[in-house]
């Protein structure tokens, strides 16, 4: 990969990620306290009223989010906050998240002592054991949760990747592969579709390409989808529509970057150009929100970047949001919250951003390093959840 690509890939990923140095942690909100003022003989002197929880077995809808950060001292620990209430519950320590479960009852973590995977439920108790297997560097879960696809690699290490990464997946239980899926060091990563029954990679074709390719876990039915000739584009992400009908990947060269879409029944591919593009997911059926430097913006502040949403149907990108308006100018890991809302932190702020209106407002904040977070399905109620 030419020196002038490895330097864009470097500095798209710190600013557009919004990392802007000397941003300090801001110190969450202390819920009220009860008034202690009175002291009335023979009673006992009153306490503090308890600080208000998360209550998530009352019968009404809750938006909720799994937060993983470092906290003092380097602590992993995985907090679920109610982005309405601002409520915030911490409810596992020395752990990695992955991922909700599809129902919204549980959670996905990787042990950081055992390294086991194990399923969690939303009060932290755990229900049970995935897999034994060992963390693997680049590793994602298929929804179904009886596959796991992870990158064997070699050679000199990148920013953000190493000279030679292959997929290679193999069953949560040990029992089915490990099966190699590429073998000329070109992929970036691996993706699901939602049925869990493909997997998309990109990998090198014999001229030093990048093409994209889908197969089932094992590696059968395996099918190229793209003919690209150049060899100085890099295709860096890659994630399936809802439906399982498109793919969407971002492919970069030293001084722009393309969404494409591609249909996997015809494979003809539509691609909208921007500076830099940072997360990206399929809103609805028709809809991609993107994290974006604009086209004709050069790559030189994080107040530079903006969320877009692109309109499949009518190839239409709309600006929603800059993160020049933030008081921190910076947009960090957003993602989805429902139909209507997406989320995203700024500094230590969690933001709401309404989609229809443009509005955002701050939902809460959280004292410690941010790495990831992800929103329960929408219909997560915890008074449906097995006992």
């Amino acid at each position: 990969m030419p020196k002038p690509q490895l330097c864009f890939i470097a500095l798209l990923v710190i600013l557009v990620a919004g990392c802007i140095t000397g941003n300090k942690p801001i110190p969450a909100s202390i819920p009220p306290r009860g008034d202690h003022s009175s002291e009335v003989s023979p009673l006992p002197l009153p306490t503090e009223s308890p600080a208000p929880t998360l209550n998530l077995m009352e019968d009404e809808e809750h938006r909720i989010v799994a937060v993983s950060l470092v906290l003092e001292e380097e602590t992993l620990a995985l907090n679920m906050v109610d982005v309405d209430t601002g409520l915030s519950e911490e409810l596992i320590r020395d752990a990695h998240y992955l991922t909700w479960t599809a129902d919204g009852c549980g959670i996905l973590i990787r042990r950081a002592d055992s390294g086991n995977l194990e399923e969690i439920d939303t009060r932290g108790n755990v229900l049970r054991e995935v897999s034994s297997l060992p963390r693997q560097y680049g590793e994602t879960i298929s929804p179904d949760l009886n596959w796991i696809a992870y990158l064997s690699v070699g050679g000199y290490q990148d920013y953000d990747h190493y000279e030679i990464q292959n997929v290679n997946v193999i069953s949560v239980d040990g029992l089915s592969g490990p099966y190699t899926l590429t073998q000329n060091g070109g992929a970036r990563q691996a993706a699901w579709s939602p049925d869990s029954q493909w997997i998309a990679y990109s990998d090198y074709d014999m001229d030093a390409v990048q093409q994209l390719f889908i197969s089932h876990a094992d590696g059968s039915n395996k099918r190229q989808l793209s003919a690209f000739t150049d060899s100085n584009l890099s295709i860096i992400s890659y994630q399936w529509s809802p439906n399982g009908q498109a793919i969407t990947f971002v492919q970069s060269s030293s001084n722009s970057s393309y969404l494409g879409i591609i249909n996997l029944e015809n494979q003809e591919i539509t691609f909208y150009g921007f500076t830099a593009i940072g997360r990206f997911w399929w809103h609805s059926e028709t809809t991609i929100i993107a994290q974006v430097i604009p086209q004709g913006v050069p790559i030189q502040h994080s107040a530079d970047v903006a969320i877009v949403r692109i309109d499949t149907l009518t190839g239409r990108i709309h600006e929603i949001l800059m993160a020049a308006l933030l008081p921190q100018r910076n947009i960090w890991l957003p993602g989805p919250i429902d139909a209507e809302t997406i989320g995203f932190f700024s500094s230590n702020n969690f933001y709401l951003l309404d989609l229809s209106t443009q509005q955002y407002s701050i939902a809460f904040n959280l004292d410690g390093e941010i790495l990831a977070w992800s929103a329960a399905p929408p219909h997560m109620q915890e008074h449906n959840c097995p006992p």
